[in-house]
C-alpha cells in the first residue's frame, strides 16, 4: 500500500446516460495499483458499500470499459476483460462524445492490450 494517497478520476461510461447524471468521480485512493483500485471500488459487502458512500462514490462497481485517470500524470487506463490497458486522451474523448459511451468503451477495451 502506498504511504500517500493517489488522486484519480473515474469515468463510468455505463452510467453516462441521459437518465443518470454523474458519470465521473474524483478523489483519492490509498493504493495506486490498478488492481487495488479495482478491489477498492467494488461492493462485495455492506462495509464496502458504506465506505464508498462515505467518500461520495455513487457510481456502479468498476467493470469492463470503465476508465481511471491518475491526476497530475498522463496515465489513463481502461478496464479490459483481463486487466487494465493504457488508453490515450483522444480515445477517451471519442468514447465520451460517442452516441453510446458504454458500447464505445467496451469496443475499445476489447481491442486494448492489458499491461
Amino acid at each position: 500500500m502506498s504511504a500517500t494517497a493517489t488522486a484519480i478520476e473515474i469515468y463510468c461510461p455505463g452510467a453516462d446516460t441521459p437518465e443518470r447524471t454523474g458519470c465521473l468521480w474524483s478523489g483519492s485512493v490509498p493504493d495506486p495499483d490498478p488492481e487495488a483500485i479495482f478491489r477498492y471500488f467494488n461492493r462485495n459487502s455492506h462495509d464496502d458499500a458504506a465506505r464508498l458512500r462515505e467518500i461520495g462514490y455513487r457510481l456502479p462497481s468498476l467493470s469492463f470499459g470503465d476508465i481511471i485517470s491518475f491526476s497530475g500524470t498522463d496515465r489513463t487506463l481502461i478496464l479490459c476483460p483481463l486487466g487494465w490497458a493504457p488508453i490515450d486522451e483522444p480515445t477517451v474523448k471519442s468514447i465520451i462524445n460517442s452516441p453510446d459511451p458504454s458500447i464505445a468503451a467496451k469496443l475499445v477495451a476489447m481491442q486494448a492490450v492489458p499491461s
